[in-house]
């Protein structure tokens, strides 16, 4: 196969054992060529602002730089590059996410070389490539109102195990507008309270516990 007509891939992932071992995978594979594999998603940025690349298949769990900033930014510096998200875990909101960023397949970390491969070939040539069950968690999310940024912060504080009262004195509002936020807050998700609200929070990937 001809340079010309290899594939142009980028792989970012910020987990050393990783890059090497995607590098090792896809460079036994004639048709494609790696350009470049980056620790950062500002490095992934820059190679793709340097030269044409088809694909860049990143990590969604990244700093700073995370999955989805990087496909907002590539989206916008170059429209015709193609972004394959994979992650260890299958979160509705990062799924939702990636979706409606414009990513053009979403796989498992833990997929084979053949499917990872087989993917790559079928996003380059222009299809989308999402299983059944990706699909529905995206449907489900996108019914559903997002959580505000406000909400969000009662979210993170609420997981922390911080009272309504706390949480209004740290936002500097009412210990009554901290309820009815969290009342939206369970209506957006679902749930009856504010503990299965924490717990759908987390198990969604809205939020995360350090």
């Amino acid at each position: 196969m001809a340079v010309q007509d290899k594939i142009r891939l980028v792989i970012v992932d910020d987990h050393p054992v990783v890059r090497e071992g995607l590098r090792t995978m896809v460079q036994n594979f004639s048709s494609i060529d790696l350009v470049a594999v980056c620790a950062t998603g500002e490095e992934a940025l820059n190679t793709v602002s340097a030269t044409r690349i088809d694909v860049v298949l990143a990590d969604l769990r990244m700093l700073p730089v995370d999955g989805i900033d990087l496909l907002r930014l590539v989206r916008k510096q170059a429209p015709s590059t193609k972004v394959i998200v994979f992650s260890s875990y299958e979160r509705e909101e990062d799924i939702y996410q990636a979706l409606k960023e414009g990513a053009r397949a979403y796989i498992n970390k833990y997929a084979s070389g053949a499917e990872l491969i087989n993917t790559i070939h079928r996003v380059h040539s222009g299809e989308s490539v999402f299983s059944k069950r990706i699909l529905e968690k995206f449907d489900e999310r996108r019914t559903r109102k997002d959580i505000t940024n406000r909400e969000f912060q009662i979210l993170e504080m609420m997981a922390k195990g911080l009272t309504n009262r706390e949480i209004g004195h740290a936002l500097q509002v009412s210990e009554f507008t901290v309820k009815n936020q969290i009342k939206s807050i369970c209506a957006k998700l679902e749930v009856s309270h504010r503990t299965e609200a924490t717990r759908a929070a987390i198990e969604r990937g809205l939020i995360s516990i350090d």
